[in-house]
């Protein structure tokens, strides 16, 4: 598992995308584009899995205009990658229980 601020047994996130065979997308959908981008070399060409949603702090709607859509971006953001969208249909607070 990576992390911005790897403790432990986890390593960086660079480490975790550049020794993976796939990455799994499970943050934010507005923090995605600020994490994905400085990681694109260590991402290469992997399968990256977007569980991501575009919700505001309060779960509501981001409103992201009418000419794209969140599953678009990320591919937009990581040309070099295939990108599955998946896992986004159930909330983290449903998965809990």
């Amino acid at each position: 598992m990576g992390s911005r601020t790897p403790v432990k047994e986890q390593v960086s996130l660079a480490s975790a995308c550049a020794d993976s065979d796939m990455v799994i997308l499970a943050m934010p959908y507005t923090a995605a584009r600020d994490t994905l981008v400085p990681l694109a070399a260590a991402i290469g060409n992997k399968i990256v899995v977007d569980a991501t949603n575009p919700l505001n702090d309060d779960w509501s709607p981001l409103q992201l205009g009418e000419s794209t859509s969140a599953g678009e971006n990320v591919p937009d953001w990581l040309p070099q990658v295939r990108v599955v969208k998946a896992f986004n249909t159930i909330f983290a607070d449903i998965m809990t229980k």
